[in-house]
């Protein structure tokens, strides 16, 4: 079974990533200062988000 969403909390940096697809390249946008997502442009999907 392929895990299609899953999260890491990175506890040091307090930071907790959202994954939405496999890992690839992807467009960057900070939505606030503690908010980014990234969006496959060619695809035209969301594959993470991250929380700070």
């Amino acid at each position: 079974m392929n895990q299609t969403e899953w999260y890491e909390y990175d506890e040091e940096g307090d930071v907790l990533d959202v994954y939405f697809a496999d890992r690839r390249q992807a467009w960057t946008i900070e939505l606030t200062p503690n908010i980014m997502i990234a969006i496959d442009r060619e695809m035209r999907n969301g594959l993470f988000a991250a929380f700070a």
